[in-house]
């Protein structure tokens, strides 16, 4: 019986700022919640391989496999595209200028620039021999020697 007075002053005793209600309410509750979860966790596990979906006769056809995969090799690269792996590479099919090709332009009034072949460049700089008069807000003019042309962005 002095087992029995120590395990019920444990449990019924509140500890300090617990209601003695509130104390007696959980031990009640505590028994009750464990036997709920229990049912639902048996239930959960009977109820799992019943109810797996059953394959019907139309999707239950076997595919044979005879242990060989038929890969195809694919296609060559054609050879009229670019190499991406180069900086600056056209394709064949594309047509070379002879002179500097201008990819891009940068204008400001202060300070316009300009992509040409590979390098940025500004008015007075030298590409190709060309040297480089005036950037205009959609193209280029280059001097060499007394030939002078303007060109616009290439595509």
């Amino acid at each position: 019986m002095k087992i029995w007075e120590q395990v019920k002053a444990k449990l019924l005793t509140p500890k300090r700022g617990t209601s003695p209600a509130r104390q007696k309410m959980m031990i009640l509750v505590a028994p009750v919640l464990v036997l709920v979860l229990l049912v639902v966790v048996v239930q959960a596990i009977k109820k799992a391989p019943g109810t797996a979906a059953k394959p019907s006769k139309k999707t239950s056809a076997a595919v044979a496999f005879d242990g060989k995969i038929n890969w195809e090799l694919p296609a060559v690269i054609p050879d009229n595209l670019r190499d991406p792996m180069v900086f600056g590479a056209t394709g064949p099919d594309k047509e070379t200028t002879s002179g500097p090709v201008v990819k891009g332009i940068v204008y400001s009034a202060d300070n316009p620039c300009a992509v040409v072949g590979d390098r940025i460049v500004s008015a007075g700089d030298t590409v190709g021999g060309a040297t480089i008069v005036k950037i205009n807000p959609d193209s280029v003019e280059f001097s060499m020697g007394d030939k002078n042309w303007t060109q616009k962005v290439e595509r």
